[in-house]
């Protein structure tokens, strides 16, 4: 399985403008962090995408995006 290492990878950049309310309500997505709110994001039905470090798995049965921590920083509000 890849992982994306760049910061300046095309879905990452789409990702991170995510961050902007502007930008959640244009696409009408948001991002959740945390095990609990992807749980969560999975029961509702909401749960596009997961996107992890290499070292976490998790698995919800729906397409998953590895990469490194310094993307995960840079998608990260927390």
């Amino acid at each position: 399985m890849e992982v994306i290492t760049s910061l300046d990878n095309k879905r990452i950049k789409n990702y991170a403008k995510l961050l902007n309310k502007k930008y959640r309500d244009q696409e009408s997505m948001f991002l959740v962090e945390g095990e609990h709110l992807v749980i969560e994001a999975k029961k509702s039905g909401c749960l596009i995408e997961v996107i992890r470090c290499e070292d976490y798995e998790l698995d919800f049965d729906v397409s998953t995006t590895i990469v490194t921590y310094e993307v995960i920083k840079k998608l990260s509000n927390t």
